[in-house]
């Protein structure tokens, strides 16, 4: 009734039911589901060769090659061959290749180590149905012993998996094992390493080669190379360590086949950008090769691309190698060393070219290591402590030569200002970060006072633009010389003569023309003669100091009679006497009593200066109140010297009648009288417009005038103070009276 009732009736079923042995309920055939038993078959092959245990591996699982099927979807006729877990691991992708019965690139086959060394042999692709152990021999199928690629050339297995092998004896290809379930377990079993078990000395702890990864013995082996040469003791450095040239490795991951070299910190010491050459077999741009000091001296040999396999002593002489002595560029030309660099070495013989070692640790340690030190131990004179040159950085002792040049003539003491110091020019640095070999001229101090903006012209040797050489002071009188822009290196006294140089006497441009020095600036000069130009100084310490020291001034001090106590000019700021000058014009005619109008002050014109500040050589003629009355807008005309729109010109009042003449715009510089008759200037008599037409002027005005006689143009005045005061001064009026 189970037959033929719609459906497949099947027992519970075990792989055995349909290959390998029930009986032994080993699932591997023999037999195959076809029946077959021969190893020649691929259904049997040598399943029972990776199952069985080993003296060199663990029994085999089915698991290990294949996936298990968990149903019996899989009797469809087709052969699908899923690898499995253990034959994938290491990221292979095994194949199998049912023409020639073969699987290739599994981990278990050795799919996932290196090639094999030259002459190794490797069955890497073994034939599922050839069961005869040609396929299975250590050392001959799988990896070669020891493996090729980046593995270690060395047959002591058991120095890295000692876990898993006791020993391998390379002349018979025989593995002693310690645990061979540990061996094709999918993962690589690996003791605790250190540097020496793959290179270097084990027995002494050295792990720089010799030897090899590769048993590599020879200096001319890359390999190899000069490893020794720089982690041996010396008589000039300290015991190398691995890391002052390369990182070191923390894991084996390294182990890759490929050379990484990766710079260690002494290599890469002062911002050094080192670079390796495997073609050549150099190394350059090493801190620890002189990479950053300056080229050479002129003549100077250094071998700073040393060729890595060239272990003779050639490439670490003194003085030819690294760096000459002394060190080229802006390194000081001496050949004491100890003098800056006492802690390292005591003293150098440039003849013999030998050194002796206060502390070689401290040469090439990655730092330069300079004891404190002053100006004066690259330039100058350390006897006298005078940092200024003589001598310069490279030995200069000449002043022709821009690094000596004029310093010992600013530094000295002179009888016409005070003993210059180094700052009074130039910044001071205040490490050693200078010695760049730059000449970087910053200027400060006095060079820089009173907003003088200095260069420095290399090429030419001179300076400009200085405060001290009188940048700030304006241009020379006519026919003065001013020597402003020095030549540093001429050095002859031609270029600080009193007079000609700096500024004439007196300066030029806004200066007062007068040559009395003292008048202004007696704090610092007593007197001087302008025939011969002599002086004496009353403080010379006050000179060229950053500032110019003025006494107490006047007006009269830079203008008008100081006798008198007269400021208005004549005389004027440079010595101007006559009124054609604008700078004299017609002050005395406004400030002078008159029989028409109050004697004037200064501020009825303009304003007063209450500081110095007003000597830059502009003229600025701000209108005062008196000028500005009856909301007027006074202008100069300096072309013309003419002013207008004042009121004290009479510019307030109405226009002139008819026939009348007015001269309200008064030239500066026409001190002939007539600019101030009356009826004919600043209004006629009457005034016009709205003005009433009478010439009995006292009738309205009887406290300012007395009297005026309209035929003589002549008035007499009662009080002429009222008269062009400001305002309009009007006695108490009645209707008769206009």
């Amino acid at each position: 009734e189970l037959h033929v009732n719609g459906q497949v009736d099947v027992s519970a079923l075990a792989c055995t039911t349909c290959h390998g042995d029930a009986a032994t309920n080993d699932p591997a055939p023999p037999k195959g589901t076809l029946g077959e038993s021969a190893t020649t078959a691929k259904a049997v092959g040598a399943h029972q060769q990776h199952l069985g245990a080993s003296d060199s591996h663990r029994a085999g699982e089915c698991t290990d090659c294949h996936t298990v099927p968990t149903s019996q979807t899989h009797t469809d006729g087709k052969v699908d061959l899923a690898f499995g877990t253990l034959a994938k691991t290491d990221l292979q992708t095994p194949a199998w290749d049912g023409t020639q019965a073969t699987c290739g690139t599994t981990y278990c086959h050795g799919g996932s180590l290196g090639p094999a060394k030259v002459g190794g042999a490797t069955l890497r692709t073994p034939k599922w149905t050839q069961v005869d152990g040609s396929q299975n021999q250590c050392g001959a199928t799988c990896h070669t012993n020891p493996p090729g690629g980046s593995h270690p050339q060395s047959t002591a297995c058991q120095s890295c998996h000692g876990a898993s092998i006791a020993s391998y004896d390379a002349a018979t290809s025989k593995a002693t094992w310690t645990a061979a379930s540990l061996h094709v377990n999918g993962k690589t079993e690996v003791t605790a390493l250190v540097c020496t078990t793959c290179h270097g000395d084990a027995g002494t702890n050295n792990p720089a080669p010799p030897k090899g990864t590769k048993g590599e013995t020879s200096v001319a082996a890359k390999a190899v190379g000069t490893h020794q040469q720089h982690l041996t003791a010396s008589a000039w450095h300290r015991d190398g360590k691995c890391d002052d040239c390369h990182t070191v490795p923390t894991s084996q991951t390294h182990t890759d086949g490929k050379v990484d070299l990766a710079f260690g910190a002494v290599a890469k010491a002062g911002n050094a950008t080192p670079a390796w050459d495997t073609s050549a077999v150099t190394c350059s741009g090493t801190w620890c090769h002189g990479e950053k000091l300056d080229g050479p001296k002129a003549g100077g040999t250094v071998l700073r691309t040393p060729k890595w396999t060239t272990g003779d002593g050639s490439q670490d002489a003194c003085g030819a190698t690294c760096h000459t002595n002394p060190p080229g560029g802006a390194h000081p030309q001496s050949n004491a060393c100890q003098q800056c660099h006492a802690g390292v070495v005591s003293s150098y013989d440039p003849v013999t070219k030998a050194a002796q070692w206060a502390n070689a640790d401290l040469h090439i340690d990655g730092k330069v290591d300079v004891i404190g030190m002053s100006c004066t131990a690259c330039h100058g004179d350390d006897a006298t402590n005078n940092p200024a040159p003589p001598k310069g950085t490279k030995g200069e002792t000449q002043t022709s030569q821009p690094a000596v040049g004029a310093h010992a003539q600013h530094l000295a003491t002179s009888d016409w200002h005070a003993s210059g110091k180094c700052t009074d020019c130039h910044q001071v640095p205040v490490d050693m970060g200078h010695t760049d070999g730059t000449v970087d001229m910053a200027f400060a101090g006095n060079a820089v006072a009173d907003l003088a903006n200095p260069a420095w012209d290399k090429s030419n040797a001179k300076c400009s633009g200085t405060y001290c050489h009188g940048s700030t002071l304006l241009g020379a009188n006519a026919g003065g010389k001013v020597l402003r822009t020095p030549k540093w290196t001429q050095v002859d006294g031609t270029q600080d003569a009193c007079g000609v140089t700096c500024h004439t006497l007196p300066p030029g441009g806004a200066h007062p023309q007068n040559t009395a020095c003292a008048t202004c600036h007696g704090a610092t000069i007593a007197s001087n003669d302008p025939a011969t130009t002599p002086v004496k100084w009353a403080d010379r310490t006050l000179h060229v100091d950053g500032k110019v020291d003025v006494g107490g001034l006047t007006c009269t001090s830079c203008h008008g009679d100081k006798a008198t106590n007269d400021p208005a000019p004549p005389l004027g700021t440079n010595g101007e006497t006559v009124t054609t000058s604008i700078a004299v014009g017609a002050h005395q005619q406004h400030l002078g009593g008159s029989d028409a109008h109050r004697a004037g002050e200064c501020s009825d014109c303009h304003v007063v200066p209450d500081s110095t500040t007003h000597t830059n050589g502009k003229i600025d003629l701000a209108w005062s109140a008196l000028a500005k009355t009856d909301q007027q807008t006074p202008a100069w005309d300096v072309n013309q010297a003419t002013c207008a729109s004042t009121y004290c010109h009479g510019n307030s009042l109405g226009s002139a009648k008819v026939g009348g003449t007015l001269l309200r715009t008064p030239k500066w510089t026409q001190v002939d009288g007539t600019q101030n008759k009356c009826g004919a200037t600043c209004h006629t008599n009457p005034p016009g417009g709205a003005h009433p037409k009478s010439t009995a002027c006292a009738t309205c005005h009887s406290a300012t005038i007395a009297a005026y006689d309209a035929t003589a143009a002549k008035a007499t005045w009662k009080d002429p103070e009222l008269h062009v005061n400001g305002q309009v001064d009007v006695s108490a009026l009645a209707c008769t009276t206009c």
